[in-house]
Parts: C-alpha cells; sequence; structure tokens
C-alpha cells in the first residue's frame, strides 16, 4: 500500500483551485484550503480528481483550519 508522504503531498494539487493539499490522517483525506474541497485517500491512493472531490461544510473547513493553524 502506498503511504502518504510529505514528499507525494508536495507534489499533489488541488484540481479545482491549483492550490497546495493538506493531509488529514484522522478522516483519510486530502484538503484543499482554498477551494474547501477534500479528497479520500482509498487503499493509499489520493484520488485528487474533480468528481473525487467533497466540498466541505464551511463549519467543517474552519475547523480543520485551527487544528492546521494549531499545528504550524
Amino acid at each position: 500500500m502506498l503511504e502518504i508522504t510529505s514528499e507525494l503531498i508536495k507534489i499533489l494539487e488541488c484540481p479545482i483551485s491549483r492550490g497546495k493539499l493538506i493531509y488529514d490522517k484522522e478522516r483519510g483525506e486530502l484538503v484543499s484550503l482554498d477551494s474547501g474541497y477534500a479528497f479520500p485517500v482509498k487503499d493509499g491512493v489520493p484520488l485528487v480528481l474533480a468528481e473525487y472531490g467533497r466540498k466541505m461544510k464551511l463549519e467543517e473547513l474552519e475547523k480543520f483550519k485551527q487544528v492546521v493553524t494549531a499545528d504550524i
């Protein structure tokens, strides 16, 4: 199974905003703060195509931003 590494995340981009993605290991998703979309990681494979994206609710996105900011 493929491991989601920081090197892999650096080369991936959001298919909607073309911005960077942040790995949410707890949910198994790659999140774009720019577009507000989350993309699943299935069996270690990131599914970063627009049709797999899930629009995050505003409250969920804001909460994720707080967690990410606290980790920096």
